[in-house]
């Protein structure tokens, strides 16, 4: 009887470790046939109808995902501390982005400012004025760069044909 009782303690662990029963929500477009699955711990911009029915906005992580809700970290000021609910229908656009790209388009840009700037300040034929000219050149470039590269806009709205969906 315990050595049951332990299978089954072990199943399920395996079981939450793989991800089995964990919520996604899934945008789905029929007529392009495209598919994007964000589940919890994936970094998204929404839109979505929020109090009085008006368009925001939000940049953040999922942290977890209900049966009919989808749960972000807060990192507005203006909300309670943790996380909060936006239901599914709601949404109204959103884009999947890469887990890192809240750090790397700060630290790309500081890399490339700080890079030019040693480059520049080991070469004496340039005068302090040309340096950081130069450098806040360079600074400016990467960041428009890094914007292309990693572009932050909403990609897809539900007007367009796109479906929401919370699976389990």
């Amino acid at each position: 009887m315990q050595r049951k009782a332990i299978l089954v303690a072990i199943a399920i662990t395996l079981a939450s470790a793989l991800g089995f029963g964990q919520a996604n929500v899934i945008f789905e477009n029929p007529a392009a046939q495209q598919t994007v699955i964000v589940s919890s711990g994936d970094y998204v911009n929404l839109q979505f109808r929020g109090y009085l029915n008006q368009l925001q906005l939000n940049k953040s992580y999922v942290t977890a995902v209900s049966d009919s809700s989808l749960f972000l970290s807060s990192s507005d000021k203006s909300l309670p501390a943790g996380s909060f609910e936006i239901r599914g229908s709601d949404l109204t656009g959103f884009r999947r982005m890469p887990a890192i790209q809240p750090f790397i388009k700060p630290l790309g840009s500081l890399a490339a400012t700080l890079g030019m700037f040693f480059v520049l300040e080991s070469n004496s034929k340039f005068s302090a004025g040309e340096q950081i000219l130069y450098t806040s050149l360079a600074g400016v470039a990467v960041n428009l760069l890094l914007d292309l590269l990693f572009p932050e806009n909403i990609a897809h709205y539900v007007a367009d044909g796109w479906r929401v969906r919370i699976s389990r």
